[in-house]
């Protein structure tokens, strides 16, 4: 599948993970765990500057012959500062009801997870499709215990679409790596989560019956 990490002008990928790879070998990998800060810092999400601005129709000719932009109505853009250009990147569009959350705010909340539930830490930190998702994610200091005999690690992820709808989001998954793209039972056939070196069985049946053929 298609990674979908932002990538910037220098080459380089909107990505962090802890210890090892985990996309398509991208980012930068950390050696050990990391905190809100090195999240900002290495996975380019700091200093974005998120905001709205009104949004114009392209110029048109009015009944008088004079050019000009029509505003349109409770619809605003959201824009960025690109943290390698500098330049101005336009994300999405949002209603008027649309509230900005700047990233630095996002790690804060799981900063704060960290310091209470003592034993909680950063894994990875990223931007997906051009900036249109943030998300990062943490590993909890529980575990849960498939068939009463596979213990597998439990992660906390957060992430934030500045386009609109389901703009956040905050979920609990027994995979990392690949929770920002909600394919969790994928990456956990494919990547060594369960603690005794064996991937979680993925599951034998879909959810849609089995279509019969005459």
């Amino acid at each position: 599948m298609a990674h979908e990490l932002e990538t910037w002008s220098d080459g380089t990928a909107s990505f962090v993970s802890a210890r090892e790879h985990a996309w398509h070998r991208l980012g930068t990998v950390l050696p050990a765990e990391f905190d809100a800060a090195q999240a900002m810092q290495y996975a380019r999400l700091g200093g974005w500057n998120v905001r709205t601005m009104a949004l114009q129709t392209a110029p048109v000719l009015s009944d008088d012959g004079v050019f000009g932009a029509l505003p349109v109505p409770d619809q605003f853009a959201t824009v960025r500062t690109n943290p390698v250009s500098g330049s101005v990147d336009v994300l999405g569009v949002v209603g008027r009801g649309y509230t900005v959350i700047q990233n630095e705010e996002h790690a804060d909340l799981l900063n704060r997870v960290v310091d209470e539930s003592g034993g909680a830490h950063f894994e990875t930190a990223g931007s997906l499709r051009g900036g249109r998702s943030v998300f990062l994610s943490m590993k909890l200091p529980r575990i849960m215990n498939i068939g009463g005999i596979d213990p597998v690690d439990l992660y906390l992820s957060r992430s934030i679409r500045t386009t609109g709808p389901a703009r956040f989001g905050c979920w609990c998954r027994r995979c990392g790596w690949c929770a920002p793209t909600r394919r969790p039972w994928r990456c956990a056939a494919l990547s060594p989560h369960s603690r005794s070196g064996t991937p979680p069985a993925r599951r034998a049946t879909s959810r849609r019956p089995a279509r019969r053929w005459a």
